[in-house]
């Protein structure tokens, strides 16, 4: 019964983190681009 909450709660964390780090990453690239862009260029 232990591993049944631990598997999980272990599933939902990573696929929610990666999920919310990818719209996440992505929408702050799109609004920080022109700024990202000469920053990394540098």
């Amino acid at each position: 019964m232990s591993n049944s909450p631990v598997v999980a709660a272990d599933a939902p964390k990573p696929a929610i983190a990666p999920d919310q780090a990818k719209p996440a990453m992505p929408q702050q690239n799109q609004e920080n681009k022109s700024e990202a862009t000469p920053a990394q260029q540098k």
